[in-house]
């Protein structure tokens, strides 16, 4: 008789010891970001209160944020995604034509993502110090487009050392799951 009691406790400890780790293996797994073809693109990232997906590049890591869908009316999706771009970007040509001033403020690789129709690009910062830009021309998102700098402005930045034509590979609307 002790020894059925003893096999029993056993058995039970096992059994909740298994599903113990179950519950806490599926309660911890990272949401993932999937495009409009339902491919991963990566796990949802967070850095500095920016969330997104990690683009990497070399060497170089950033992360390309994301923000919810928005339809004609501005009214917000509850599942659907879009890769989330900076408000502006400087240039030093005057037609806001060639790469932008990457500024450091976001990401682990300081990055700028600008989108011009359908197309999303982000530019990562090149290795090195921060440098002195003439910024000649300046691309807005809100109203969009190009504003040239009657006088040009000193801005402190990176040139950009890569680019990532990130809704080429993974095109929109982004959705979050696991």
């Amino acid at each position: 008789m002790k020894k059925c009691l003893v096999w029993a406790l056993l058995f039970g400890y096992a059994v909740f010891a298994r599903a113990e780790g179950f519950v806490h293996q599926t309660s911890h797994r990272p949401a993932k970001v999937f495009d409009a073809n339902g491919h991963v693109i990566g796990d949802l990232q967070s850095f500095s209160g920016v969330s997104g997906v990690r683009v990497v590049v070399g060497n170089a890591a950033t992360v390309a944020q994301i923000g919810r869908a928005r339809d004609a009316s501005g009214h917000d999706s509850a599942t659907d995604f879009t890769w989330a771009t900076s408000a502006s970007a400087e240039f030093t040509s005057t037609g806001c034509s060639g790469d932008p001033i990457v500024t450091p403020v976001n990401g682990p690789r300081p990055s700028v993502t600008l989108r011009q129709g359908n197309d999303v690009t982000v530019y990562l910062a090149a290795e090195g110090p921060v440098q002195s830009f003439t910024a000649r021309s300046l691309l807005l998102v809100m109203p969009p487009g190009c504003a040239r700098n009657p006088v040009p402005v000193e801005v402190t930045g990176f040139p950009a050392g890569a680019k990532v034509p990130i809704s080429r590979n993974h095109p929109e609307p982004l959705r979050i799951g696991f």
